[in-house]
């Protein structure tokens, strides 16, 4: 059977067929999958980015600690450098691939408490909103009358409530990890540095607070 072949739905309804009502109980389960799915995601980013930093940091300190004449050669730190980082970028792309799925299970959970009169993530949506946005005033009207009155949502104002997920500072994670292996690679690479008597953990510290302010103001 095509689909030209395939009844539509005023087809249906003249035969007395309806469609089916969403069931509750269905949808209360979902949610509750949807939301166990999403939390599971958060702490698996969250745990392989914290074992990523360890074992990077655990990589240098193994490569770095030696005594300035039994250094390796910049080239052996510089393939172990590349190694490291592509393994941070590999990552990073991982993990904003679960963000997405995790943003798609919070989308599904918004669209069954719509139909059930829930609100607990559109809360969350509306807070994470700047205040006075249009998009925040538009979530706020759909809200009013339905899960929550006006008053109670100026109440959520008075939360101090953190916007920005784990997004904005694992971002960070790579970035740090490549400078580290740039600046350790040209330390080795410029014996002046040594001269100048500049202190490899001094400049890799100024490079991490630069590079952590860029990345925060974009």
């Amino acid at each position: 059977m095509n689909e030209s072949q395939l009844p539509d739905q005023e087809e249906l309804r003249a035969a007395g067929i309806r469609e089916a009502e969403p069931d509750p109980a269905h949808l209360l389960k979902e949610y509750e999958m949807c939301q166990s799915a999403a939390q599971s995601l958060e702490a698996t980013i969250w745990q392989t980015g914290a074992v990523l930093g360890l074992s990077s940091i655990g990589t240098f300190i193994l490569v770095a600690s030696h005594p300035p004449r039994e250094q390796p050669p910049w080239l052996v730190a510089a393939g172990i450098g590349a190694l490291v980082s592509l393994s941070s970028v590999i990552w990073w792309r991982v993990a904003r691939r679960w963000w997405s799925i995790q943003h798609t299970k919070y989308a599904r959970m918004r669209h069954i408490e719509e139909t059930l009169l829930l609100a607990q993530t559109r809360y969350i949506e509306y807070l994470d909103k700047p205040p006075g946005d249009a998009a925040a005033q538009s979530l706020k009207a759909k809200l009013i009358g339905k899960v929550a009155t006006s008053d109670q949502l100026d109440e959520l104002g008075e939360i101090d409530y953190q916007r920005g997920g784990p997004q904005k500072y694992l971002r960070f994670l790579p970035w740090a990890i490549t400078v580290v292996w740039v600046i350790y690679v040209l330390w080795l690479s410029f014996p002046e540095f040594e001269t100048y008597q500049i202190s490899l953990p001094v400049i890799i510290l100024m490079a991490w607070v630069g590079t952590f302010l860029w990345i925060w103001s974009k």
